[in-house]
Order: structure tokens, then sequence, then C-alpha cells
């Protein structure tokens, strides 16, 4: 049987035995907000092992995550620790393609704990797509989005708390991940189905307001950022596959058309009442 997921542009096609046991929001991700622009097709498969030997350019981003291309192809392997790999998965040099091995022996449990948006390559299918992911607690008011972006632990949670008590009509968008999509109408804040500790996801795609890089300070102020320095902010909190020469130019490419369009803004800020006040006077000016 099919499953079909929806990200931004991006339809995820699950091709599967039985109905995949879905977990808590993932479920709001069943229909499309967008017009589809591209698809990938994700098979799952179970064998009694893995019998996968990394090959080509290794890399190895992520303690339980080892990485390598070969024929244009990248391979994944997702060992825990110590303990050996319970999952494989394959992208096809087209990035349309995702092949994913399981164990068997680990079936009842896997089915039980997964979640369809792991283990597909993502950051690459999207980059593809001519989408990112940007670090960020973004909100809906008025019908467009504003994000705060910054390194963990700056207060960008704090900042989407302070405009949900001081002003009416906010609704979350993400609290932690906002998926940066071009289109043809212009740039989309969308949803993203994984998110942080607390439970703040939606399914939309709508207009970007601005996209905030927040500091802590004294005062609340607003600065104007150059091309040069919304790139590389934005960039630094994007999620890319940064051992591939080719993801960074490609993903440096699409914030350098994203900064020309979208506002992008610097905000030492407060973590008090005034900080909304003064962001709604500079979008606004009310």
């Amino acid at each position: 049987m099919e499953q079909h997921f929806y990200i931004g542009t991006l339809e995820i096609i699950y091709h599967v035995e039985r109905a995949l046991a879905l977990k808590n929001f993932d479920r709001i991700f069943l229909d499309p907000v967008l017009p589809t622009a591209a698809q990938v097709h994700v098979e799952l498969q179970w064998r009694d092992a893995l019998d996968v030997t990394p090959a080509g350019t290794a890399q190895e981003p992520k303690p339980n995550l080892i990485v390598w291309q070969e024929n244009g192809e990248e391979g994944r392997l997702y060992p825990i620790g110590e303990h050996p790999p319970k999952l494989a998965s394959r992208l096809n040099a087209a990035k349309d393609r995702v092949c994913i091995t399981a164990l068997r022996s680990e079936r009842e449990q896997m089915e039980k704990e997964f979640r369809p948006w792991f283990q597909i390559h993502l950051e690459r299918v999207m980059l593809y797509n001519r989408a990112l992911t940007l670090h960020s607690a973004s909100i809906i008011y008025r019908g467009e989005a504003i994000l705060f972006t910054a390194p963990s632990g700056t207060g960008k949670t704090t900042q989407t708390d302070l405009w949900h008590q001081y002003r009416e009509g906010v609704a979350d968008l993400n609290g932690d991940r906002t998926v940066l999509q071009q289109t043809g109408e212009g740039w989309r804040a969308c949803g993203f189905p994984i998110y942080g500790s607390m439970v703040r996801c939606a399914q939309a795609a709508v207009p970007i307001r601005a996209v905030v890089v927040i500091r802590q300070g004294e005062m609340d102020k607003i600065t104007e950022l150059s091309t040069t320095e919304k790139v590389a902010y934005l960039y630094s909190e994007c999620t890319v596959m940064r051992a591939y020469p080719e993801d960074v130019l490609e993903a440096m490419g699409l914030l350098e058309e994203m900064a020309a369009e979208v506002r992008v803004l610097k905000m030492d800020c407060t973590m008090e009442p005034s900080a909304v006040d003064t962001l709604h006077q500079y979008l606004y000016g009310e």
C-alpha cells in the first residue's frame, strides 16, 4: 500500500506492506498545503541482516550516524552508541527514491516507534526541492509568518510566548524548525513535523513577514542587515549536510535569493513585553 505525506511542495510517498503507525501530530501532515512540485518515493524493507558495507567517501557527522557516497548515491547507517546498526538507508542520485532497510527481528518495536520523517535523507531531498529547514520558533500573525532564529537557549520560545500573551490572533507554526520554501509566488514559511520538547507544530504555508535573528540584550533594538550578514546568520541555523560542497553551495545560493526578497532583521531584545511592542512597531507601524 501507499501512504502520502507533505512538507512544503514536497510529497513523500511510502510504499509499505501495511499502514504505518503514526505518532502524535504527524497525522496533520497527510494533506498538501501547497501545490506539489516534487515527489520522493520511500520503500521500507525488512531483512534478517542489514548486510550494508559503507563505501566511497565516508563521513561521520554525528556519533549515531555514518554517511557515505558512492556513484552519486548516498548511504547511511544508524548505529546507536555501541549497539550494532538496526537501520540503513540509501538515497539515489536523482534524490527521488529512498530505500530503508530494517532488521526483521526488530520489526514489532520499530513499527510501533517509526516516524516517517526520519531516515529519509530529508535535508538533502528538501534542498533539491529548493527548500531549507531553519532552526527557529515561528508564529503566524495576520496571515503571515514571523520567525525567531538563534542558537539554542537564546530565547526563541520566550519571544513567541510573549507574542501569544500580548497580541491577539497568534498561532504557532513550529516551536523549533521552520521550512523555508521557494514557490512561484515567493518564499513561504511552512510547518515541519519535527519539533522540540514542546509540541508546537502546524501544517500551513504562509508568506514570511520577517525572519528575526535574536540576541539577548539589556534593551530592545532592531538592526538592518546587509545581504552578506543575512546569509551568514541564516546559514548558521540551517540544516545542511556541510560535508558536501555541492549542498553548501546550493544552500548559500538559495539563501542569497531569499535575502533579496525577504526581510531579515537582527534584534537585541529583552525578555519583556517591550520586545513585542518594539518589533510590532517596526513591522506594522503600530
